[in-house]
């Protein structure tokens, strides 16, 4: 140990490090501050205790138990699946959709099943319930399905499908109330073009529709087919009531009917002749031969004493024939490529023809019966202008499938 001088005093203490000295000294002022910061703490629990507690007075508790299972499909396919349900609290109605294209409706909470029915080849997508609880609304989605059903009278109340495949085919009624459609799936449908629904749809065919026409009369409308007929149905009743057939297999693939409505002729794809029908008694006609390509396009003179038939085929050639009175007369004209289509002015005087170089020709009748192209002869200025306008629009590898020339007979 140190010896320490009498005039001395004791050392001085070691200085401690300014946290040191934080840490062990007492702080009464911040001891206070902190009491009540505690006594604030608790205060807000307490008020938070005593909210919870209020609102849990308000909730009401639940409690679900499973007091049954039903199995809604029972040995069924395992591909057999669920997909759409729908549920009416009111009446309590239960309403399932599934793959195999039908509909279950059943009554719950027991589950009974009041009804099912088969709507559709393909899965439904969506069903719905009406505000009453009486109409079921099914979506098909594969073929633009869209069904009502009033299961109480077991009725529809709304159906609407699309064509399943390609539209080949379609027509306007004479007073433009009604549409016709003809696809490849071999169905005819009519729809309405105020609405845009159809109201019917017609499955007698068996193979793809490629034309479709209606009766100036607006009673009936008629269908071309590759299954070898030509079908009219009646627009009241909605039924084909008449069914005409060659005397052998033949793909239609042209149609056309008179102003009359009294004959109909088609022409043949495979089988290069057009076949000619009384609408009365459902009888064939005439057999109008001397094309050498499939008969593509048909069309009747206006007139309502003539009876004039124009038809293109892939020959090149247009023939214009006297087709009751006269059925072996004929007028063959050469064109410049393969026939599209043909159609006649709405006052006869002119007939036009598209064809596969996108020329579209005109062809008026001279003084002699014969008819000419305006290349041969000049109507008037303005015909003429036309003439040249179409000629100079043609484009190369693209042609002019369908031609139609409006009432006006201003515009093709």
């Amino acid at each position: 140990s140190e010896l320490i001088n009498e005039g001395e005093g004791p050392p001085e203490a070691k200085k401690t490090c300014p946290s040191e000295e934080q840490e062990d000294e007492l702080d009464l002022l911040k001891g206070e501050l902190r009491n009540v910061n505690l006594d604030d703490n608790s205060n807000e629990r307490e008020d938070d205790e005593d909210e919870g507690e209020s609102k849990d007075e308000n909730l009401v508790k639940l409690a679900f138990k499973l007091q049954a299972k039903h199995y809604i499909i029972n040995n069924a396919s395992p591909n057999l699946k669920l997909t759409s349900v729908t549920y009416h609290k009111k009446s309590h109605l239960l309403v399932v959709g599934r793959t195999d294209g039908s509909f279950h409706l059943y009554e719950m909470p027991h589950v009974n099943l009041i009804q099912s029915l088969n709507v559709t080849e393909t899965n439904i997508s969506a069903v719905a319930l009406n505000s009453a609880g009486d109409w079921i609304a099914l979506g098909c989605e594969t073929f633009g399905q869209l069904l009502v059903w009033e299961w109480q009278s077991e009725t529809y109340v709304l159906k609407q499908q699309g064509h399943s495949s390609v539209m080949t085919t379609i027509a306007y009624s004479s007073d433009g109330q009604f549409l016709a459609s003809g696809g490849e799936d071999g169905k005819l449908k009519l729809w309405n073009t105020q609405s845009g629904f159809c109201f019917v749809t017609f499955n007698e065919h068996t193979s793809g529709i490629s034309a479709v026409r209606f009766a100036q009369n607006r009673k009936f409308v008629i269908s071309a087919s590759l299954d070898g007929t030509v079908r009219a149905f009646d627009m009241t009743r909605y039924r084909n009531f008449r069914t005409l057939t060659a005397t052998r297999p033949v793909q239609f693939s042209s149609l056309a009917i008179d102003s009359s409505s009294e004959f109909v002729a088609a022409g043949g794809q495979d089988v290069f002749e057009i076949y000619l029908w009384s609408m009365k008694v459902g009888r064939l006609l005439e057999i109008l031969t001397g094309h050498e390509g499939p008969v593509v396009s048909l069309d009747f003179h206006p007139g309502l004493a003539s009876t004039e038939l124009a038809s293109v085929s892939w020959d090149k050639s247009l023939r214009v024939w006297n087709a009751i009175e006269s059925s072996a007369a004929y007028e063959a004209i050469k064109m410049s490529s393969d026939c599209l289509a043909v159609a006649y002015r709405p006052d006869g005087k002119e007939i036009a023809v598209a064809s596969l170089d996108g020329q579209i020709s005109f062809l008026i009748q001279n003084l002699v019966a014969r008819w000419v192209s305006l290349k041969e002869r000049m109507i008037s200025s303005q015909v003429n202008w036309i003439r040249i306008l179409f000629q100079q629009k043609k484009v190369k590898r693209r042609s002019h499938s369908l031609v139609c020339v409006i009432q006006q007979m201003e515009i093709i």
